[in-house]
């Protein structure tokens, strides 16, 4: 919901003088650069002392709030170093989770469980940019503040799966 319209947020964002274009990609280039060992961090992690569930929870927790923080700065530049930790967050959560979900089902319904799971976050994901275009027309922060809080929400959910 967030990252397809990054550039939109970025542009329309309340700092004092708005970015350029150039400003705006440079900015979606080094938030989306900050991701890349945010995927090499997550391999780690699973297999340290804070294990799956723990690196979830607080992936999750705290791209929700770096997201929230987001909207509360006028400052690129803050803006930017709270996009960057929560490209780093993202990129490790959804490492871990793709390395997770296949461990959770039961090896007769693995298939299944695993199919079904990425069936559903496909309709999310087709679904979240209509919901995201309607809640930018009234108020580009309500995207974020409900992208933020899923997140959040996924953070605290997370703490309940049943297998570390």
């Amino acid at each position: 919901m967030f990252y397809g319209f990054l550039p939109k947020f970025l542009a329309s964002s309340n700092t004092g003088t708005p970015l350029t274009l150039n400003e705006v990609y440079r900015n979606y280039f080094i938030q989306t650069a900050f991701g890349i060992p945010g995927s090499i961090a997550g391999t780690y992690m699973i297999d340290s002392r804070i294990g799956r569930k723990g690196t979830m929870t607080a992936g999750a927790i705290g791209i929700g709030t770096s997201l929230f923080l987001f909207t509360t700065s006028r400052d690129s530049w803050i803006q930017l170093v709270y996009n960057c930790i929560a490209s780093f967050l993202s990129n490790l959560v959804c490492g871990v989770i793709y390395a997770y979900t296949p461990e959770v089902f039961a090896t007769n319904v693995h298939g299944t469980g695993v199919g079904l799971a990425s069936c559903l976050g496909q309709i999310v994901g087709v679904t979240a940019p209509f919901l995201s275009g309607a809640l930018i027309a009234v108020n580009p922060n309500h995207a974020l503040y409900l992208s933020a809080g899923r997140f959040a929400l996924m953070g605290v959910f997370s703490v309940f799966l049943p297998i570390e």
